[in-house]
C-alpha cells in the first residue's frame, strides 16, 4: 500500500510530505 518514494519522503521530512501530498491532489484533479 505504500508509494515508492514513502521511505525517501521520511527521510526529506514533512517538505516532502507537503510536496507529495501536491502531487496527489494534483493526480485526484487530473483523475476525475
Amino acid at each position: 500500500m505504500y508509494p515508492p518514494v514513502d521511505p525517501t519522503i521520511f527521510e526529506i521530512g514533512p517538505f516532502a510530505l507537503r510536496w507529495y501530498g501536491l502531487l496527489m491532489a494534483a493526480a485526484v484533479l487530473v483523475g476525475s
